[in-house]
């Protein structure tokens, strides 16, 4: 699939179609032209990002949390295992929510006029697409050599589909996208510190 029929798909999903064939196309861009479909999730004037949207992107963070966390129990649906799949769950959800609110803070300081909020929570929201493909990996570690290359596979996958999620949304350069990957943790754990240090100077 071309470049220019990967959009032309997309846009007819976000404007004639609904529900699990939306689902369905969006899922099939990000499998086979992840950069391509991730600039048009992310561009709210080709995709929508309505209330079926945000919906779709909230079905696969929670489907995919789901079957990646019964995968790690082993199948076993116990009461402590439950608890465990439940907790997860709502950390995953406040994960996608913060990294949504992140994303959609620093395109705005990048001055990114394509960007909105709707827009920040879809495309971060198929970021989590990879996490499906969790369970057949851990199948596949009984295997020593294609179980390590297929899981590093899979990490390097979620990265990438995170990287082109900031991308499309900043609409950044290489180069500056290299420079915030270094620079936000170094800045987060600085903030932390500070505060850290700010509470103690209150206590002591």
């Amino acid at each position: 699939m071309t470049d220019a029929s990967n959009n032309l798909e997309l846009n007819n999903t976000s404007l004639a179609k609904s529900g699990v064939q939306q689902w369905a196309d969006v899922f099939y861009g990000v499998l086979v032209a992840p950069q391509q479909t991730m600039a048009v999730l992310a561009d709210n004037s080709q995709y929508k990002s309505n209330g079926t949207a945000l919906l779709m992107a909230g079905i696969t963070v929670f489907s995919s949390l789901l079957l990646a966390l019964i995968g790690a129990c082993g199948g076993d649906l116990g009461a402590t295992s439950q608890l465990c799949i439940t907790i997860c769950l709502i950390v995953g959800l406040q994960t996608w929510a913060l990294l949504s609110l992140l994303l959609y803070t620093i395109a705005r300081i990048f001055s990114a006029s394509s960007c909105c909020i709707g827009s920040a929570f879809v495309v971060t929201g198929w970021a989590f697409m990879p996490l499906y493909f969790v369970s057949p990996v851990k199948c596949l570690l009984n295997i020593p050599l294609v179980g390590i290359l297929s899981f590093c596979a899979l990490g390097a996958w979620i990265l990438f589909l995170e990287y082109a999620a900031c991308k499309s949304n900043l609409n950044l350069t290489n180069r500056k996208m290299l420079a915030l990957a270094v620079a936000v943790p170094v800045l987060y754990k600085l903030s932390i510190l500070s505060g850290l240090i700010f509470v103690a100077a209150l206590i002591f």
